[in-house]
């Protein structure tokens, strides 16, 4: 363990604050959670802890996150004795507990949520010995990362939705007829015709943001990735100039967006993660888009989230906006 890891802690459980749950009558009241976004804490015993199954699993867990212009882990992974498991690591937003007792009856994991603190989630890995573990854990390492990526996405839109700009939510209901919920810091940038809007989040050194265009769609079928990334650069040339004259957004040429198929506010849905940089200047991050057809068929819709945060890390950043991505409903 890194002592820079202690001394975070340290000072993260003297800022915490008060949340509530609600209980059978009236609410308990949990303290907040420490620890940084994209953190996980695994108490295990030695022999647990150095199992080789245990270590494939922080190995799945500390994978480079995905289209980032630099390597980052999906996850910053602490393993600590229980001897450690003090209560101020009881109150991390993320937790791993594996055991191997006797006195359990089966190999088994399952997920508590707020059990020392809120929003916390509590992973639990149990069995009544190592080598039953090390055949029944490997098959859920995939559901192991989504558990911890979709708690760190659920904890962003509650902030998002605690400290809302109505304004900014009601100004895209007016143009586009559904909800996207937007925190203090965001502005709006650009809102040319009635198909586009960009805003975002800009501080010194930093800066994050979302667009919105919709563009026909005839029925269902939700747009390839050519189609989506040829709208994609036609509206970003148009409407998202770059700081010298004739830059604007593109996608990177070097490196190919990768698409994935899901569901989204209730419909089906094509994302795509990539990098983009600027054409004619050397502005460049990531960024993750979701294209939707609209309930009534007749428009297909695209957000995206961008981050450019030079010599920063971008995991953080990149999850906060697609928070607000997720935040889409239709009315």
């Amino acid at each position: 363990m890194k002592p820079v890891f202690y001394t975070l802690l340290l000072l993260l459980s003297s800022l915490y604050v008060t949340s509530c749950k609600d209980g059978a009558r009236g609410k308990t009241l949990l303290p907040g959670v420490t620890g940084a976004s994209g953190e996980i804490v695994v108490v295990a015993d030695k022999h647990v802890g150095e199992s080789p199954f245990m270590k494939s699993l922080v190995e799945k867990l500390s994978e480079e996150y995905p289209m980032l212009p630099q390597v980052e882990p999906m996850f910053s992974v602490h393993v600590i004795p229980p001897t450690a498991f003090s209560d101020l690591f009881k109150r991390h937003r993320n937790l791993i507990i594996a055991q191997v007792s006797p006195e359990a009856e089966q190999s088994k994991i399952f997920v508590r949520q707020d059990v020392w603190a809120s929003p916390q989630t509590v992973l639990y890995i149990q069995g009544n010995k190592l080598d039953s573990l090390a055949a029944y854990i490997p098959k859920y390492y995939n559901r192991v990362t989504t558990t911890f990526e979709q708690a760190e996405v659920q904890r962003n839109i509650a902030n998002i939705k605690r400290y809302e700009q109505v304004s900014i939510r009601e100004e895209v209901k007016g143009r586009f007829g559904f909800s996207l919920y937007f925190p203090f810091g965001y502005t709006l940038r650009r809102t040319p015709g009635e198909n586009f809007m960009w805003i975002s989040n800009e501080t010194e050194t930093t800066s994050h943001g979302i667009f919105i265009y919709a563009y026909p769609n005839v029925g269902k079928v939700v747009p390839g990735k050519k189609n989506i990334l040829a709208e994609r650069t036609l509206v970003l040339t148009t409407n998202v100039p770059g700081p010298t004259l004739g830059s604007y957004m593109i996608a990177s040429p070097e490196i190919e967006p990768v698409e994935s198929t899901t569901r989204f506010a209730g419909q089906p849905c094509r994302m795509l993660r990539g990098l983009w940089e600027l054409k004619s200047d050397f502005m460049g991050g990531p960024f993750i888009s979701y294209t939707v057809v609209d309930p009534s068929g007749q428009r297909a819709i695209t957000l995206e989230g961008y981050v450019y945060a030079p010599q920063k890390d971008k995991r953080i950043l990149l999850r906060q906006v697609d928070a607000v991505l997720q935040t889409l409903s239709f009315d």
